[in-house]
């Protein structure tokens, strides 16, 4: 249970959707009524917002840097298995989505992640384009930077 304290460090926000009276919602429920003081008290200034509406499918979403956002849906799972889910979402966050590439200040914005860079052509201002493709992670993301020369 030591993850539960490193919930704030990798997220943003977490955030638990829910219906007040449907079934499917209940060990949902049971989870928040018995897990939120715990959670709130081992982060204290992560944003853990419970969003009721009747009818909803319940829902756990984590927010982490850079607006990136993961959900789990929570129907038909035990109180164990929604823990789990958490813990989970909590380790994603430890995967942050950067490029790799010298900013005009000088300062270098890498923070150690495997990265691919190749030449891709030119923009369409006729300057040379590069393409960073981050490897280190299931979602690939690719960057289109111009590269600077002073």
């Amino acid at each position: 249970m030591a993850w539960r304290g490193q919930l704030s460090k990798n997220l943003k926000e977490l955030r638990i959707l829910l219906c007040q009276s449907s079934p499917s919602s209940s060990t949902t429920r049971t989870f928040i009524e018995k897990n939120y003081k715990d959670l709130k008290i081992l982060n204290p200034k992560l944003p853990i917002l419970i969003r009721e509406c009747n009818g909803i499918e319940p829902q756990l979403w984590a927010r982490y840097d850079f607006g990136v956002e993961r959900g789990v849906r929570l129907e038909g799972l035990s109180e164990p298995q929604i823990s789990k889910a958490l813990e989970e979402l909590g380790k994603v966050g430890k995967i942050t989505i950067s490029s790799s590439f010298s900013s005009p200040s000088g300062h270098d914005k890498t923070n150690g992640m495997k990265q691919e860079s190749k030449t891709s052509g030119t923009d369409s201002n006729g300057h040379p384009a590069t393409s960073v493709t981050n490897t280190s992670s299931t979602r690939k993301a690719v960057i289109f930077v111009k590269n600077y020369k002073p």
